[in-house]
């Protein structure tokens, strides 16, 4: 499997894949961004 192959088969299933340090930053956006106005984001 190539490097696209692989990235393409672990992209599909990102999102509901448990997993514990995307999760954690998540959590944490949300804590810290919250009550921040802005219009853009990169």
């Amino acid at each position: 499997m190539n490097t696209q192959q692989a990235y393409n088969t672990w992209a599909s299933q990102y999102d509901t894949n448990h997993n514990k340090t995307r999760d954690l930053e998540a959590k944490a956006l949300r804590i810290y961004l919250t009550g921040i106005s802005f219009n853009n984001c990169l």
